[in-house]
């Protein structure tokens, strides 16, 4: 009878230990793919930003501490992140430099996070490396998927910076 027990026991705990290990392996599987799709979301997203943004003007500058798209000044004019978020959800921002000038990211108190600076390692790849960043990041504290393309003016300097990104919860509730 112990032996049997025994048996019984060790073929439970081999059936348990395949069964972990094969859902561990399927939830990563499903992970990747899930990121996958957001990353291609983004990329989408991106393109439409940079699209209504340009429709506003192509010669990007700052000319008396305002962020210019032609002749559009995007500083607290929230008309492209707003209308980026109606179409694809998420969050956008048009940086100058690495200051938020114009963003639907909010604070907790539901106030446009306008002026919060950008950090971490999407300001290293935009700002050390001159190099689009896409990746997660936090924001505000919170941890977001995320897309940021570098704005640079016609001496090809960086001036700010565009970014659209999904809170990690919201994609990964699917």
């Amino acid at each position: 009878m112990k032996t049997l027990t025994k048996l019984i026991l060790a073929s439970g705990l081999i059936a348990i230990l395949v069964i972990s290990t094969f859902a561990v392996l399927t939830f990563n599987r499903f992970h990747r793919e899930m990121v996958r799709e957001v990353d291609a979301d983004l990329e989408r997203c991106l393109l439409t930003s940079w699209e209504l943004l340009t429709q506003k003007g192509t010669e990007f500058r700052i000319v008396d501490g305002q962020l210019l798209a032609g002749n559009y000044v995007v500083n607290n004019n929230f008309e492209v992140p707003d209308k980026v978020q109606e179409i694809f959800g998420g969050v956008a921002t048009i940086f100058m430099g690495e200051t938020r000038v114009s963003t639907n990211v909010l604070h907790a108190d539901g106030s446009r996070a306008v002026g919060t600076k950008l950090q971490g390692p999407a300001y290293d790849a935009i700002f050390k490396d001159g190099k689009p960043f896409r990746g997660e990041t936090l924001i505000l504290g919170i941890p977001y998927r995320t897309a940021y393309d570098p704005i640079r003016n016609d001496q090809g300097e960086i001036i700010g910076v565009l970014f659209v990104g999904m809170k990690k919860t919201e994609f990964l509730a699917h």
